[in-house]
């Protein structure tokens, strides 16, 4: 049975790229066209967290939008819903007057998570196919930028449809978002391209 997750360094195949290999030796992910598999969202968060922060107090993020958790925009229209299904009050977390819970932030994250995964499967049919750093930078750059914004990188787009990840990997770099993340891009522009 294949095991998903770290692998100690002595296990990881000699013949896998050093990205996949500094990933912990993740093997592709198989295909899961229903549900996003759990090991990738938890492959995935700390790796998200990094550019967005996790934080259980409201904040407001560089361009003045009140967020709270992994990068959650408090505007979005379902987010007082989802703060209602895990049970954290969604006026008093806008209010700063409570914090959400450990187990409210996780759950507001994955279900960020997996609405990002549906679009970008919708939008990548091979998507569970690439190697999971790929899903992965992938998965964070849709968390970070949203579906409208995302399908703005028509070239990197049309890059990875044709599996020309080397040009993908150019293409995030050759954008505004680049600037406005720094080294969160470029850290996923070169999973894109060595993954």
């Amino acid at each position: 049975m294949m095991t998903f997750g770290p692998q100690s360094a002595t296990s990881i195949p000699n013949d896998v790229s050093p990205a996949t290999r500094a990933w912990g030796g993740y093997p592709v992910a198989p295909i899961f066209p229903m549900a996003p598999p759990e090991f990738l969202l938890t492959a995935a968060k700390p790796h998200i967290v990094l550019g967005e922060d996790d934080r259980l107090h409201v904040y407001y993020d560089t361009r003045g939008i009140p967020t709270i958790g992994v990068g959650i925009n408090m505007l979005v229209a379902d987010v007082p819903a989802l703060c209602q299904k895990c049970g954290a009050d969604y006026n008093a977390l806008l209010n700063g007057t409570a914090d959400l819970t450990p187990e409210q932030d996780h759950f507001l994250y994955e279900q960020k998570a997996i609405q990002t995964i549906e679009w970008m499967s919708r939008l990548f049919p091979a998507y569970f196919t690439y190697s999971l750093p790929r899903e992965v930078a992938l998965l964070d750059m849709g968390y970070n930028l949203g579906e409208p914004r995302f399908r703005g990188f028509r070239k990197m787009i049309s890059a990875i449809l044709q599996g020309d990840w080397a040009q993908a990997s150019e293409q995030a770099l050759r954008s505004e978002w680049d600037r406005e993340v720094g080294q969160r891009a470029t850290r996923d522009a070169d999973a894109l391209a060595n993954g």
